[in-house]
């Protein structure tokens, strides 16, 4: 904003005094404002120079000039394992289909058991009739280690023709399933703000003026993200502290273009590819303030609106503030 300013000031031909502000500007019991727009209000300042929020209540004392930035406030974090090793590998089959081929199994393994006990009533043994020996046969089958034993019976070479056709089938499909599962992009258990909310993540806010004062914070988030952060005490951090939350784990709230340099500069490549951003609300459309009724207000205006049309407030946009950072496994080749 303070680069459109100076643009604004080359164009127009002043000079720009810096007047120092400990607040954006907050309506008091006596009616009038404290901060920035309290010095607007008191003509100590023209003008506003940082981006301002559009808010009814401000209009009383200043006029709201053209919004020239959007400010996007988002939670960074790191989706937490979905699944564990073991359950992964049972999700290539649904539960169903897991009973069936297990009855299937225990199915084969009693017939097989069957067949050998008749064999052997008729003093034709084929195989030992005892069950741990059609365990043996079956599982061998199943797992695709081959025949414990080869039948010589016509009843037992179906059905054992039958189990590795089944076992073929079976093990064919779950290579195929592991493999494309591995070869595919991790599942994201967490796709939205309530997803978020209702998370057991720890979220904390940047300790910037946004949060830490009470107003703004419950004017900015909803209720719900509120009430979910200010549960836990010490809901505010410094930058430094929201980069350590989120490597263990956490969710850290904060300006966009600013955590894309922190992370930019601090995290590695991989670190960069495992992190998700959630916005924590809409778009907050920002611009400068100026005294009530000011005889520069139209003067401004169109010096704000000719330098969007020009395209010279999206070039400082796209100078000033640093993108979303990219990782290596994000990239795609072009040839």
């Amino acid at each position: 904003m303070y680069s459109m300013n100076l643009h604004l000031a080359d164009l127009y031909n002043y000079s720009i005094t810096l007047v120092l502000a400990y607040g954006f500007g907050t309506k008091q019991k006596d009616g009038h404002f404290d901060g920035a727009i309290g010095l607007i209000e008191r003509k100590v300042v023209n003008m506003s120079i940082s981006g301002f929020q559009y808010i009814v209540p401000r209009l009383e004392v200043a006029d709201f000039l053209y919004p020239l930035y959007v400010f996007n406030f988002a939670f960074f974090f790191k989706q937490p394992r979905a699944l564990g090793t073991y359950r992964a590998l049972s999700l290539q089959l649904d539960t169903i289909a897991w009973l069936s081929l297990g009855v299937m199994i225990i199915t084969s393994l009693l017939v097989y058991w069957i067949f050998q006990l008749i064999y052997m009533k008729t003093n034709r043994p084929d195989d030992e009739a005892t069950v741990s020996a059609a365990t043996i046969q079956v599982i061998g089958i199943m797992s695709q280690q081959g025949l414990s034993h080869e039948p010589g019976r016509l009843s037992g070479r179906i059905l054992c023709t039958f189990i590795l056709m089944l076992a073929l089938m079976v093990c064919t499909y779950y290579n195929a399933a592991t493999m494309n599962a591995l070869l595919s992009p991790a599942p994201i258990s967490i796709r939205n703000l309530q997803e978020l909310i209702s998370s057991s993540l720890h979220l904390v806010l940047m300790n910037v003026p946004y949060f830490t004062t009470k107003v703004t914070r419950e004017r900015l988030l909803s209720k719900a993200v509120n009430n979910r952060v200010v549960s836990k005490p010490n809901f505010t951090a410094p930058l430094e502290d929201g980069l350590d939350l989120i490597l263990k784990g956490g969710a850290f709230c904060g300006e966009d273009f600013t955590m894309f340099t922190a992370i930019q500069n601090r995290f590695k490549d991989n670190e960069k590819c495992d992190l998700s951003v959630i916005p924590a609300m809409l778009p907050v459309p920002t611009g400068n303030y100026l005294e009530k009724y000011s005889q520069y207000r139209e003067l401004f205006f169109r010096g704000n609106l000719r330098m969007k049309e020009h395209g010279l407030a999206h070039r400082q946009r796209n100078y000033w503030y640093p993108q979303k950072p990219s990782c290596a496994g994000n990239q795609v080749s072009v040839k």
